[in-house]
Order: C-alpha cells, then structure tokens, then sequence
C-alpha cells in the first residue's frame, strides 16, 4: 500500500518466497496482503511466487527448499502446503489477482 501510494501505479508482487516449513503461513500471510491491499484500492496486477519448483542454490549448490512444488513432483512439504495453494486459488477466484 505504501508503494502504491508513493508512485501511484499498478502493484506486482514479484520474487517473494521462503523455505522450509514456514511455506504454508507464508503463503496465507501473502494471499491476506494482497486482499488486504485490494480491500483498499490498490490495483494489484499480480503476485510471483518465486520459486515455482525447489532448486540448488546458484552459489553455493546447497538445495533451497522454498518452492511450491518438489523436483520430483508433486506439492512441496507437507499436506499442509497442498491446503495452502487450494487455498489460494479460492482466493484467487476472489480477488481475480492474476499468480504468475
């Protein structure tokens, strides 16, 4: 909201992630924001949750568990996550942000 009101444009949320098992209450505190910012006028264009699928660090190789979904498939962590995403697609019908 802060940003909107200094600049005046369109938001887009872009690269916001973290790892571990912090992933499910971040994504629900993510998804309240931006309804929170909608709730206030903000014209929210969009959200990037970055990353899309675990990776390895780019420099130290160490694997960097703050995607949404695992290497091998399937929802990232535990079932907890999956709820999350579910969740955040109910939001998504809602607030019509597009989830890049």
């Amino acid at each position: 909201m802060e940003i909107h009101g200094r600049y005046g444009r369109p938001v887009l949320l872009a690269e916001t992630g973290i790892e571990f098992d912090a992933r499910p209450a971040w994504l629900r505190y993510v998804a309240a924001e931006v309804e929170l910012a909608r709730a206030k006028g903000v014209p929210m264009e969009g959200l990037c949750l970055y990353p899309v699928l675990n990776h390895f660090g780019w420099d130290s190789n160490r694997p960097c568990q703050n995607g949404l979904l695992e290497l091998g498939g399937g929802a990232a962590g535990e079932p907890s996550t999956s709820r999350s995403l579910t969740n955040w697609h109910g939001c998504r019908r809602l607030t019509g942000v597009s989830v890049v």
